[in-house]
């Protein structure tokens, strides 16, 4: 389940980086005059992005290897990065609810519009009185028109003819005069409200196709947390804006850190738990005064012999001898090649100790710089212990009391000198 989640989280810490570099790069590149400009700019923003979420695992490990400049320069660049990143999230998210919001704007301000100029149209359809269709008054109009005249003077003429369309004073004028202009009216009326109808037509038209896609308000977000807050829109706006590239900015540069950074400073802690163990153990075996076995010969260790070459054997003292006993300057070891590797690196020191991990890492280490093919684990350490220093379970782990590594000066000048005299040993 622990790694499940921790997939999860770099997934997601993964996801917050991409959308920050890619709202970065956009921003930076819109802020280029030339194309060249544009992708300096971008590849820059970027680059600030990538690092942001980088440097806390530096500066973890500095400040793990107690390198407090690295350390604090960590910091500061970090600080620089994130900063860059923070303002190009600020300046893209602003620009983009700009954009977004102008567009919903003119949208809702359609739709506003539209739906006013609807309501007024059925208004004025609510207004007109009932009527015929255009159709039917137009052909009222025409009959009358149309009626030929049966006797008199005028007989055979048309209404219309007599009476010139009506703009004389005639006796057939004064008779149909006032039916015509009623059905002319009427006719108007009808007119005018099929008019009305395809107005209203086309507008509800454009009402469909644009209801599904504005909004009576062009930010319901701003709007809502508005109301809530009490605040004003143009601060909620602002504050949108700072919350969403907060999320990205310190998503994207934490995220990895704080899921996989958990592991490694646990790792620390109990590291420095096992140190601290060690250092108490070792000061309890050093008050104790916990030395080599000197009953075996070959756990001896004595200071160099002043002499061309260097011996392998312990020397007892004869009967008749009266100089002091001395230990001799390496163990009696059964390899040579674990005795040349004693005596380039290794070196006796009471309160001291090194793991045998440790130690075999040097030691291999020291053959593969002499193109020898190192022994085994178990072989190094049966061979290793058949000298008679002594080991101690510290802490959980295997250490060799009153042994340390010689430094890389040190071994390199027994090295040389070790060399010299085996080649003088030659000649």
């Amino acid at each position: 389940m622990r790694y499940a989640l921790g997939t999860v989280g770099v997934i997601a810490a993964g996801v917050l980086l991409l959308v920050s570099a890619s709202m970065n790069y956009t921003f930076g590149f819109g802020l280029g005059k030339t194309p060249l400009e544009s992708y300096i700019l971008g590849a820059g923003s970027v680059g600030a992005d990538v690092l942001k979420a980088l440097i806390p695992f530096l500066v973890l490990y500095a400040i793990k290897h107690r390198s407090w400049m690295q350390a604090a320069a960590g910091v500061l660049v970090w600080t620089i990065c994130t900063t860059y990143s923070l303002t190009s999230s600020l300046g893209f998210a602003a620009h983009n609810r700009a954009d977004t919001m102008g567009e919903r704007t003119i949208a809702a301000t359609q739709y506003s519009d539209l739906r006013s100029e609807l309501k007024a149209v059925n208004t004025k359809l609510g207004w007109i009185p009932q009527h015929r269709s255009v159709a039917e008054v137009d052909a009222d109009i025409n009959a009358i028109l149309d009626k030929r005249i049966q006797k008199g003077r005028s007989r055979g003429k048309t209404i219309a003819q007599v009476t010139a369309n009506f703009t004389n004073k005639s006796w057939y004028s004064r008779k149909y005069g006032d039916q015509v202009l009623n059905l002319r009216k009427e006719l108007a009326i009808a007119k005018n409200a099929e008019k009305l109808e395809a107005e209203k037509a086309t507008l509800s038209s454009k009402l469909e196709n644009t209801s599904t896609k504005a909004v009576t308000t062009a930010d319901p977000q701003q709007a809502i947390l508005s109301q809530i807050t009490g605040l004003s829109a143009e601060k909620v706006r602002l504050g949108l804006i700072v919350l969403l590239s907060l999320l990205v900015e310190i998503g994207s540069g934490m995220g990895f850190f704080v899921v996989l950074g958990g592991d490694k400073a646990k790792a620390m802690r109990i590291q420095a738990k096992r140190e601290a163990k060690a250092k108490v153990e070792l000061a309890a075996i050093a008050e104790k005064k916990i030395v080599l076995d000197e009953t075996k010969p070959e756990s001896k260790v004595v200071e160099p012999v002043a002499e061309e070459k260097v011996e392998t054997k312990i020397t007892s003292p004869t009967a008749n001898d009266n100089t002091p006993s001395r230990r001799p300057t390496v163990p009696l070891i059964s390899s040579n090649e674990l005795k040349d590797y004693y005596v380039d690196r290794i070196e006796m020191q009471d309160g001291t100790s090194i793991t045998a991990s440790a130690l075999y890492e040097d030691y291999c280490s020291w053959a593969e710089s002499r193109k020898k093919e190192p022994m085994t684990l178990p072989a190094f350490g049966r061979q290793f212990g058949e000298i008679g220093i002594q080991k101690a379970k510290i802490a959980g782990r295997i250490r060799y009391i009153n042994v340390k590594l010689k430094s890389n000066d040190v071994s390199l000048e027994v090295n040389n000198s070790s060399n010299g005299r085996l080649m003088a040993a030659s000649a």
